[in-house]
């Protein structure tokens, strides 16, 4: 078998579905990737920090006027961003060493 038939054959799955009741948060100090200043992608982090740090997915659409769900997907692929199913629950413990940065 050739290297290519092995990754044709390889199974991706299903992809991730946010609903709108999804809380979504930000969990920076494990992100992959650098955004940019004029992206969509800082406008939705940016959106989600005033909004709270704490938002769901319906409040971003309607804050956006259109479904955001790719980019959030992409945001969390990349480690910017976690979920939850409660919006109550404490938000993540700051370190001592995010404080100092």
């Amino acid at each position: 078998m050739t290297k290519k038939t092995e990754l044709k054959a390889e199974s991706r799955g299903r992809p991730a579905v946010l609903p709108d009741a999804a809380v979504i948060y930000i969990t920076g100090p494990n992100t992959k990737t650098i955004l940019q200043s004029g992206s969509d992608r800082r406008a939705l982090i940016n959106r989600i920090v005033d909004l709270g740090g704490r938002v769901t997915v319906q409040e971003l659409n309607e804050s956006f006027g259109y479904d955001v769900r790719p980019l959030l997907l992409a945001l969390q692929r990349q480690g910017w961003l976690g979920t939850s199913s409660k919006k109550a629950m404490p938000l993540p413990r700051r370190t001592k060493a995010m404080l100092a940065s």
